[in-house]
């Protein structure tokens, strides 16, 4: 991007966000959920790991929408 202080680099700001997606195509396609915000290296928001749950024949079983191709 050309710009001062960006990348991945000793002495540039820690600003980046985790995201609860395994590729990085579905961090673009799953709007994953943000797991942790940083800002100069330091955890300034967090959210719990989402779970879903599908409910069939009066029962209830986890699911998880990431391991589809298996």
């Amino acid at each position: 991007m050309q710009l001062d202080g960006y990348g991945v680099e000793v002495g540039n700001p820690a600003n980046f966000v985790i995201l609860q997606a395994r590729t990085i195509l579905d961090a673009i396609r799953l709007k994953p959920t943000r797991l942790a915000v940083f800002r100069k290296g330091k955890v300034i928001a967090r959210t719990p790991k989402a779970k879903s749950s599908i409910e069939y024949n009066d029962q209830t079983k986890d699911i998880c929408f990431e391991d589809w191709r298996k």
